[in-house]
């Protein structure tokens, strides 16, 4: 228990962590990832989604459409995710050492 006394005259120097600065890249694949995984998950919970909104329906309710685009969506996720979490592990800290 000795060694978790303070010893008088020592002060401890808070852990500052800083703000990151995100480069827009980030918040382009960030927005274009939450995009495509709200599509791929609003097609599989709502399937005629793109009849109902757009009135169109590109595969005469045989259902391949949908299931290219939660494919095809779910994979842009996949991607935009590995593309912004590169750019925020280069993010630079905005925070300076503290410690002297």
């Amino acid at each position: 228990m000795a060694a978790l006394r303070r010893r008088p005259g020592v002060t401890k120097v808070p852990s500052v962590r800083g703000k990151k600065r995100y480069s827009p890249a980030f918040w382009i694949e960030s927005a274009a990832g939450s995009i495509t995984g709200f599509l791929a998950i609003l097609t599989l919970v709502w399937r005629d989604w793109i009849e109902g909104v757009f009135g169109y329906d590109p595969d005469h309710h045989n259902g391949s459409f949908e299931w290219e685009l939660v494919i095809v969506c779910a994979l842009l996720t996949v991607l935009f995710a590995a593309l912004a979490r590169r750019e925020w592990r280069r993010a630079p800290s905005t925070a300076g050492s503290t410690v002297s």
